[in-house]
């Protein structure tokens, strides 16, 4: 797990399978976990958070929520859509403002990639995008793959 502040962490992307960034939060009562992925160290690494599991959903690709059936959590977070499509989850339609120690606001975004993206928002400083930016390209100078978390390390 990569560290980005006190209370942040997460998992980086892997491709084989594909599965996106993991963002875990601690908040005061209870972890807030950012996509869930779709590998078992992933899975592990949730299931071994102590505290009550709040899980955000950015969007239902399998590569952010698969591992929602190896995961035990007590509230899930979601676009219109992704609820449909797991019969469960508060709907996240307009700005969920929420405090826990650190101040959250979870709120869906218009995108091309998916139906009903959802991002977070943590203390107006860090920002869970999911793949709203999606900026993956390739480099032609250096036959190489940029994905988002390194393109956020370029920045």
């Amino acid at each position: 797990m990569q560290k980005i502040s006190e209370n942040i962490e997460y998992i980086s992307a892997d491709g084989n399978p594909l599965s996106c960034d993991v963002g875990i939060i601690h908040g005061g009562k209870c972890d807030w976990i950012f996509d869930v992925g779709n590998n078992e160290n992933s899975a592990q690494i949730i299931n071994s958070v102590s505290k009550p599991k709040n899980i955000i959903l950015s969007h239902f690709h399998i590569d952010h929520s698969d591992n929602l059936k190896k995961i035990k959590y007590d509230n899930l977070y979601c676009g219109s859509f992704s609820r449909k499509k797991f019969s469960d989850g508060i709907e996240i339609n307009r700005d969920l403002n929420i405090k826990d120690e650190i101040n959250f606001t979870i709120f869906p975004v218009p995108c091309c990639h998916t139906k009903d993206s959802v991002e977070l928002l943590i203390d107006e400083k860090y920002a869970f995008l999911g793949d709203c930016i999606y900026p993956m390209h390739k480099d032609e100078t250096e036959k190489q793959f940029i994905t988002q978390d390194s393109f956020t390390k370029q920045l």
